[in-house]
């Protein structure tokens, strides 16, 4: 749970009106035991879209940030 957190934090940061706590309190409650890894980014990632309004549009790259942080994890196998 804490690299989640530090995940959600590293997408969140320099954005306005973004909560990282609420993006985990959304994505928590789809995990279950033996999630695989893959799944679990796909979670937060549907977790931060679903927060987009016109209030807080900063969600979108939040989101956004997260799905390219997954798709190079999942093309190198790693993000750095």
């Amino acid at each position: 749970l804490d690299k989640i957190h530090r995940v959600i934090t590293w997408a969140a940061e320099g954005l306005d009106n973004v909560s990282v706590s609420q993006v985990e309190l959304k994505s928590h409650i789809q995990f279950y035991d033996g999630i695989r890894t893959g799944d679990i980014h796909e979670t937060i990632i549907k977790a931060a879209a679903d927060q987009i309004s016109k209030e807080s549009p900063d969600y979108q790259y939040l989101a956004a940030r997260l799905a390219v942080f997954h798709l190079r994890k999942k093309a190198y196998g790693q993000f750095e």
